[in-house]
């Protein structure tokens, strides 16, 4: 079933069963949608519990429309409405009544349905055609509306389309007038609501509450106590009024004083937290050695800051090095002494790369210096 997506908010109930779907809006709550399909009977996939879930759907509901492919033929039907008059058809084509059809037809009876298809009611005529179809040819009528009598002036339009092509079945389409809904005015809501009974109503309008909290903010222990300790009111004997703005204020007073236990107790637990962790590490500092201490921080700004600039750990973050020792000290660790700078290489073993082992000829230059812009 699909339904606009403007009515989607409106959708407040939806049933299923095998075949069936049935729908519930909030716009029209007393009217009962249903879409189906059943099976014929020589189908695999046929049960009779489809017609019984249909007759519970339809049993105890004032207004209901049901469209789908019933895979059942009811010719004329012989249908009487709530004073026992028999409704009138006229345009049938498809005579024949089939056993779907007369299951159908069974359950229209006991459960006060109707075939809106041909049906002639209060001077309106609804349209209806034969919907399935054999290659070409158009041979019966097996796609109803059925409707509760209270819907008979409801559907105010019914047609089948067989112009749709590549498709055995024609789509049947209703149109339901529904009455308009009356909006009442906030003077009339007052006056409605001053014939209930006290007069107090308009004076006697209560305050908004205080803010709500979340209830992550208030802790279960703390609030239990508070309720605990806080005592009981007491009322006279025999009296059976009790001040429901007072209880309620009472009951704010307290989930706030259980919040605000609840806060004071994470910050002190935050606190005696921060004192055992500087604790520990002061501890800690006076048993690990520097370094060690300083990589298991994964500071990577304090690590480098404690790097001298000869590479060792620097106990003295003042000592910085003048220019004339940093190029000292830089010469003698890029040039060691001990370096070899005659080491030979031999490459008589060396496999043959023509792009690289070949020499450059006098085309390949001359053309390489065509290809290169002259700067002026």
């Amino acid at each position: 079933m699909l339904v606009k997506s403007k009515l989607m908010n409106s959708v407040i109930q939806v049933d299923t069963e095998e075949g069936q779907i049935w729908v519930v809006l909030s716009c029209l709550p007393t009217l009962k949608l249903g879409g189906i399909y059943i099976p014929p009977n020589d189908s695999p996939y046929y049960s009779p519990a489809q017609y019984g879930a249909l007759a519970k759907h339809t049993t105890d509901q004032d207004k209901v429309i049901v469209l789908g492919d019933f895979n059942a033929r009811v010719a004329t039907p012989l249908l009487a409405d709530r004073d026992g008059n028999y409704y009138q058809y006229q345009g049938v084509q498809d005579n024949v009544v089939n056993e779907h059809g007369r299951t159908l037809l069974n359950i229209c009876n006991n459960n006060g349905l109707t075939v809106a298809n041909h049906l002639y009611h209060n001077g309106n005529l609804l349209g209806g055609d034969l919907s399935f179809r054999r290659r070409e040819h158009w041979i019966s009528e097996i796609d109803l509306c059925i409707i509760k009598n209270e819907c008979a002036d409801m559907i105010t339009n019914l047609n089948v389309d067989q112009t749709i092509p590549r498709s055995d079945h024609a789509p049947l389409c209703i149109t339901v007038a529904i009455a308009e809904r009356q909006v009442v005015s906030p003077a009339e809501l007052l006056h409605r609501a001053s014939a209930l009974g006290e007069p107090q109503y308009v004076e006697n309008i209560q305050p908004s509450l205080p803010k709500s909290m979340q209830y992550k903010t208030v802790d279960p222990d703390v609030l239990t106590t508070e309720l605990q300790e806080t005592p009981t009111p007491i009322l006279a004997e025999n009296s059976e009024v009790c001040d429901v703005k007072a209880a309620v204020t009472e009951g704010y007073r307290i989930i706030r004083a259980a919040a605000a236990a609840a806060a004071a107790a994470a910050v002190h637990t935050t606190r005696v937290t921060n004192r055992q962790q500087v604790t520990a590490n002061n501890a800690w500092e006076s048993l690990e050695p520097r370094w060690r201490r300083i990589l298991e921080t994964n500071d990577t700004k304090m690590i480098w800051k404690s790097i001298n600039w000869k590479g060792n750990v620097d106990q003295n973050m003042d000592d910085k090095p003048n220019e004339a020792q940093f190029k000292e000290h830089l010469e003698n660790l890029l040039n060691p002494e001990h370096a070899n700078t005659t080491t030979s290489c031999d490459v008589s073993a060396a496999p043959y790369i023509p792009i690289l082992d070949d020499p450059f000829t006098c085309e390949e230059l001359s053309q390489h210096c065509t290809t290169q812009r002259v700067r002026p």
